[in-house]
């Protein structure tokens, strides 16, 4: 069944979270080394110090001696803004190096880092320096530990707020994102929607047009909740705003791969291998070992389902190759034992199944997604090879899982894995109260997403108001200029 293979997939298609990163608005870096050279000493160039550090970080796919390059900018702009008696200038560079520190994986010097800028912030009594310390903050916390997911997300709200306050359309732009990432992440589905298309405004009103990650966002929302013709249509969008404005970085590689899952999660393999193939080329070509085993993990997962399981091997191995944290090898024992499950190829298998308990043996007791992914996949495999007794006890694993740390389509496999044992077992009556349930689950989610295809309706329709609205403050202000240049002329 299509919906037993695809729960492995979820684990790690959330991986490109850490390295995308939202884009700073503060223009090309081209522009932005040309105003350093031309600029005088003081604030004007200490800003652009720290917009190409911004810049550096934002481009740098969590490569060190690209984010070692956006550090020493922010030394340079701390130094120099010290100098100056130029207090907003220090509290970014501090801000800057923190968020630099934090994606090295030294979170205990960003944190560091990040507090220090935010008491030099409240006493200096700069609000939009609170803000951007509250980002830094959020930016020391792990997404994937549901407590510290908690607090990244109080932080970046705080900042959200403050922006949309000071007007700082700038940075609201970014923290926008960011709100709407932690909540995708918890599963806010209008929430996630509003604060994008609020985002979409913000940046239309800065006239910047680089807003392919946010159509990617809406696509990934819209794929998350079973609206598979939204998801398809904002990832279009997302693709032909990325190729207007030369966007060939990895944030594309992160849209290519969204449009793959979408396709995977439509059974239309080819459609899925094509982007994944795609979004592969741009991994390599940027030689990041993140993107590359997101991409691989699709990629080998559609090979085997159109029978071409000897194409996946060597992403198999490549994979394997290069893990080398726990996480990492918990994701490539998944990927195996998934792929060698469906290819029937169950002696193979039996390694990794192995391997997956071991790394399963490791895992804090609150890492309930991965728990659950690492559960299922197991059951299938016993289920497969016919070892009931086993499948039934990582089904009951799963099913101890707290409905409030799992998601739907989790929910929806266990009644399903359970119907498919109690049918070997003879248990018909059990079997069918089993697939009665999941039936439910099945129109509750078909219920879910009509919900949020209204909302998401909803929210066009207001924010095609409020662009009407932007449009005609525009107008009338280019006519009272139109005016006043006349009047001054006269």
């Amino acid at each position: 069944m299509k919906i037993i293979y695809l729960l492995i997939l979820l684990i790690l298609i959330s991986k490109p979270i850490k390295a995308q990163r939202n884009d700073p608005n503060d223009g090309p870096e081209s522009v932005l080394w040309e105003k350093l050279r031309s600029s005088k000493e003081g604030p004007d160039k200490i800003r652009v110090q720290l917009a190409l550090g911004r810049t550096l970080l934002y481009r740098s796919g969590d490569k060190f001696e690209t984010i070692d390059s956006a550090i020493k900018f922010g030394i340079l702009a701390e130094k120099e803004s010290r100098k100056n008696n130029f207090s907003e200038g220090v509290i970014n560079a501090m801000a800057l190096k923190s968020i630099c520190f934090s994606q090295k994986g030294k979170r205990s010097i960003g944190f560091k880092l990040a507090k220090e800028a935010l008491a030099f912030s409240k006493k200096v009594k700069y609000n939009n320096g609170i803000a951007e310390s509250y980002m830094a903050i959020a930016e020391c916390y792990p997404f994937h530990i549901p407590d510290s997911l908690r607090l990244k997300t109080y932080y970046y709200n705080k900042a959200t707020a403050i922006f949309r306050q000071e007007n700082n359309m700038k940075r609201l732009a970014a923290a926008l994102e960011l709100d709407a990432e932690m909540c995708f992440l918890v599963t806010k589905k209008v929430e996630t929607i509003k604060l994008l298309f609020e985002a979409l405004n913000v940046n239309k009103i800065l006239g910047n047009r680089k807003v392919q990650g946010i159509y990617w966002m809406i696509a990934r929302t819209s794929n998350r909740f079973g609206d598979y013709p939204d998801a398809v249509k904002y990832n279009l969008l997302a693709i032909k705003t990325a190729n207007a404005v030369g966007d060939s970085t990895l944030k594309l590689c992160s849209i290519y791969h969204s449009m793959a899952t979408i396709y995977i999660n439509i059974s239309d393999y080819s459609q899925a291998l094509y982007y994944s193939l795609k979004a592969l080329d741009i991994a390599r070509r940027y030689n990041d070992t993140g993107y590359f085993m997101t991409v691989a993990f699709a990629l080998a997962h559609e090979y085997t389902r159109l029978d071409k399981f000897s194409k996946a091997v060597p992403l198999l191995k490549e994979m394997e190759k290069l893990s080398s944290a726990d996480y990492d090898k918990m994701g490539v024992a998944l990927c195996y034992l998934s792929n060698l499950t469906y290819a029937k190829r169950f002696n193979e298998a039996a390694i990794y199944a192995q391997k997956l308990k071991q790394q399963l043996a490791k895992l804090p007791p609150d890492s309930y997604l991965e728990r659950i992914t690492g559960y299922n996949n197991l059951a299938n495999y016993y289920l497969g090879t016919r070892h009931i007794r086993k499948a039934y006890y990582y089904t009951d694993l799963q099913a101890t899982i707290p409905a409030k740390n799992s998601i739907p389509i989790y929910n929806k496999a266990i009644q399903f894995d359970y119907y498919r044992l109690d049918s070997i077992k003879g248990d018909f009556r059990s079997a069918f109260n089993h697939y009665r349930n999941y039936q439910k689950m099945i129109d509750s989610g078909l219920n879910v997403t009509k919900a949020y295809q209204i909302s998401l309706l909803q929210i066009e329709s207001d924010t095609e108001k409020k662009n009407d609205q932007i449009e005609a403050l525009n107008k009338q202000a280019l006519a009272k200029d139109n005016i006043l240049k006349r009047n001054q002329l006269i």
